[in-house]
């Protein structure tokens, strides 16, 4: 008697066990009608082959209570593992899921790791969204793939966020959070761009471009077309375009704004010249209006005296001190000398007065 009771004992222990995994796996209690029970002195026999209980202990899969615990214990792990792909993908910012990953789960054939390769990596199609298996994924962390076709070491999921927020608080914090979007940060993360330099170049936008002279926007437009004013923050930003010869586009606009708003035209060329000598766009707009000046007058009188006439680059080669300027500095004199000499001694006070009024001018 003491060895049935001690057996029943056991078998109950194990169903009870059995109940309280169904229990876990489910969430919550079990309905009263899902409740497993144990055998009691009623429906057990005895014989040779000692006590039984249901068969299957109520399953019908030829499992002992055990073993079906064992199994339910494997599949709350299965269901904790794919829960957690899930929800990595929800903070990564991939939404739209939960089917794949559901399908993936219900696969016995792959488990967890296999999961998220497939999600990662294969670009073979899913037969339920006819799409790429990992096209959510890629499309997320595009920067990556980018890295990898370049060469690169990819950046861990952690890392990759890490630097989206420092981005953003960057740009944030310079008032520009409109150009805090996914789109600039996979550019910067492919180009290697630290946050430094995304300042350095937002200080370069903000402070010398868009609070430009308009003629200074024009020239930018006409020398360099890709960095054009309606989007010239965007554009700056690109890490195609390396931050020193970025410097030296804005400081040739700059030049080519102070032609342009003395009313003089101006090669792409003709103001990188300049600027790579130093000339400031405050020095460019003081010295082309002096060349806007000069230029008629002697236009004027080397129409009179039948000489060469003085050329804008050569009045430009004086004025900024570049090569020429002595040669244009003689010319300019020459052309003075002739018109005060042209009046001295066949006219009067008056008359000579005008000359050198006239070769005053240049």
């Amino acid at each position: 008697m003491a060895k049935r009771k001690k057996a029943l004992a056991t078998e109950q222990a194990a169903l009870a066990a059995e109940a309280e995994a169904a229990r876990m796996i489910s969430g919550g209690d079990m309905p009263a009608s899902m409740t497993v029970t144990g055998p009691t002195d009623a429906t057990v026999s005895t014989g040779a082959t000692g006590p039984t209980g249901p068969t299957g202990a109520g399953g019908g899969d030829g499992l002992t209570p055990y073993e079906r615990f064992l199994k339910s214990q494997e599949q709350a792990k299965r269901q904790d593992a794919f829960q957690f792909i899930a929800s990595s993908l929800q903070n990564w910012g991939i939404e739209g899921l939960t089917d794949t990953v559901f399908s993936l789960m219900s696969d016995p054939n792959i488990g967890d790791q296999q999961a998220i390769y497939k999600l990662k990596f294969d670009t073979t199609i899913n037969p339920a969204t006819n799409k790429p298996w990992n096209e959510a994924y890629a499309k997320r962390f595009a920067a990556n793939f980018e890295r990898i076709k370049a060469g690169k070491p990819a950046l861990s999921e952690g890392d990759y966020l890490t630097a989206e927020r420092s981005y953003a608080r960057a740009l944030q914090g310079m008032g520009v959070s409109k150009l805090a979007t996914r789109a600039n940060f996979n550019k910067f993360i492919s180009g290697d761009v630290s946050v430094d330099e995304v300042v350095d170049r937002v200080n370069i936008a903000v402070n010398r471009i868009e609070n430009a002279p308009k003629a200074t926007k024009d020239a930018l437009a006409q020398f360099y077309p890709k960095l054009s004013v309606l989007d010239i923050a965007e554009a700056v930003l690109d890490p195609e375009i390396t931050l020193p010869a970025l410097r030296r586009q804005v400081a040739a606009a700059e030049v080519g704004g102070g032609a342009i708003t003395a009313g003089l035209g101006i090669t792409q060329a003709r103001a990188e010249e300049l600027s790579a000598m130093g000339v400031t766009g405050a020095q460019a707009r003081e010295g082309f209006q002096t060349v806007a000046e000069v230029v008629p007058a002697a236009r004027r009188l080397s129409d009179i005296y039948r000489e060469t006439p003085l050329t804008q680059a050569e009045v430009e080669s004086e004025v900024f001190k570049t090569s020429g300027a002595l040669e244009a500095r003689r010319k300019r004199q020459s052309l003075a000398e002739r018109e005060v000499a042209s009046f001295s001694g066949r006219a009067g006070a008056t008359q000579g007065a005008l000359a050198r009024e006239r070769a005053g001018q240049i």
